[in-house]
């Protein structure tokens, strides 16, 4: 693994996942009191809501009379069974549903009863549209039930976990484009990136006409002047977005994901999933991220701090939560990168502190965070770093990793020490190769000889095969030649 402090902290680490996770066993020498905050939320939003009323099943009868009209309605006569199937209500939510996925009727019927749940317009009605768009259904099923979600009342929103999820699973592309649809109807904009390469790079011109549409649409909707602003705007890059109050419903749904995170009920699944959707559910969910970084369980704090950091500037609400947390043994490393990557306020100032009075951990962490954090101010900092050779050897080559990022037009000390570190069995060989690789690759080093680079390139490894450890021994040492003599010729 690329982190090396990652080595250092092995009670931290989530190996299917490849992010870190904490050992239960594993007890910090002044661990900070904490308090059971997913359990309370929980318990108070839980007294707040009533679980959904219990309705009777409506006659099937009934309820296929309502379908076939509908089927066979035209603008004169579709209110009716509409306005009827709404008087029966969630009653016949479990027929409709039925009939939709029933082989044996013909699509006009189908598609009736999709939009029969849809006219029902309640929170039960939305769920059950979520669920006719699982991926085991027909494609042309989800795409419809994805597309009567856009007309559910904007205040159901608790369907918003269960369309993240479509987002990230649904493949056909007719379906996702609709699922980005109804997730932007409710002020929820993490399907608009999929629709921008849709739009453009899809090889079915229908599926980029539909998603330049659908795309173009909720551009005007929000009065953003195209869809980058837009983007922008929903990862907190660009103000301009105005925030969306999720309903309690929501937020209960919230916590019972941030529950999943917990060691008691660690499963990879569940886990994989609540983070995606989390990170995705807009800006209102940092404070409760926030708020879990002081949870009990050690694995929803991680979680949540991991969250945050996927989320990028627009979770600056946390950065004192987050400088909070650098006091927390188990939780500082992840806290330190989470800062780099949100920034705001306070941020540099707390990372330069850790760096030089954190554990050796933070500091090594703190070193990259600084890197992602992009204040070339303190690269005098991170280059002294580089050239102490007191300093341990992980620590240093996140100081030279991160003056690349900050200075990469730049030719010093932090290139010569990865270069060395290629043919070093006591550095990290293959993050010193891969950040090697990306700077060169950047065109960022424009006094690196033609030269040099073939030879760089010549020696990459080849897709696809298992070198043996002497042949990947060999291999780098002819990519760190080839740079060493770039560095002898800075110097003369």
């Amino acid at each position: 693994m690329r982190r090396a402090f990652v080595a250092a902290t092995l009670m931290l680490c989530l190996a299917a996942c490849g992010e870190s996770e904490p050992t239960k066993d594993a007890t910090p020498a002044q661990a900070p009191a904490h308090r059971a905050v997913v359990a309370e939320a929980l318990a108070e939003l839980s007294a707040q809501l009533p679980q959904f009323a219990e309705s009777s099943a409506a006659d099937p009868e009934r309820v296929d009379g309502l379908v076939h009209f509908l089927s066979g309605s035209d603008a004169r006569t579709r209110e009716l069974p509409l306005e009827e199937i709404r008087g029966i209500g969630d009653g016949a939510l479990a027929e409709l549903a039925r009939i939709a996925l029933d082989e044996s009727r013909d699509a006009q019927e189908r598609s009736a009863a999709i939009e029969l749940i849809a006219a029902i317009q309640t929170p039960a009605a939305g769920l059950q549209l979520v669920e006719l768009c699982a991926s085991t259904n027909p494609s042309w099923i989800r795409s419809h039930a994805a597309w009567r979600l856009s007309e559910l009342d904007p205040a159901i929103d608790v369907v918003l976990p269960g369309l993240l999820l479509r987002l990230r699973s649904e493949t056909d592309h007719e379906a996702a484009t609709y699922v980005a649809a109804a997730l932007a109807s409710r002020g929820n904009f993490a399907g608009l990136e999929m629709l921008r390469r849709l739009a453009t790079d899809d090889a079915d011109e229908n599926v980029r006409a539909r998603a330049a549409s659908q795309l173009a649409a909720i551009v005007e909707s929000q009065g953003a002047p195209d869809a980058a602003t837009l983007i922008d705007q929903w990862h907190g890059r660009a103000p301009g977005l105005l925030p969306r109050e999720p309903s309690a419903r929501l937020r209960l749904a919230a916590w019972t994901w941030l529950q999943t995170l917990s060691g008691d009920t660690f499963q990879l699944r569940p886990v994989d999933d609540g983070r995606f959707l989390l990170v995705r559910l807009g800006p209102w969910i940092v404070e409760p991220l926030a708020a879990a970084l002081d949870d009990i369980d050690p694995y929803v704090r991680l979680h949540s701090a991991q969250c945050l950091e996927r989320m990028g500037p627009v979770a600056r609400a946390a950065v004192p939560a987050l400088i909070e947390a650098l006091d927390d043994p188990r939780l500082a490393p992840q806290a330190a990168m989470s800062l780099g990557a949100i920034g705001g306020a306070g941020v540099l100032e707390s990372l330069q502190a850790a760096l030089t009075g954190g554990s050796h951990e933070v500091r090594v962490a703190s070193a990259r965070a600084l890197g992602v954090l992009g204040d070339d101010t303190v690269a005098p900092t991170l280059r002294g770093l580089v050239s102490n050779e007191v300093e341990p050897i992980d620590l240093r080559q996140a100081a030279a990793e991160s003056l690349l990022d900050l200075q990469p037009d730049r030719v010093d000390s932090a290139q010569e020490f990865l270069t060395s570190s290629l043919t070093n069995d006591a550095a990290d060989v293959g993050g010193a190769e891969q950040a090697l690789d990306a700077w060169l690759d950047s065109g960022a080093a424009p006094r690196v000889s033609a030269e040099a680079l073939e030879a760089w390139k010549a020696a990459a490894k080849s897709a696809g095969a298992i070198p043996t450890p002497a042949e990947a021994r060999a291999r780098r040492a002819a990519r760190a030649e080839a740079l060493k003599l770039e560095w002898q010729r800075e110097q003369e």
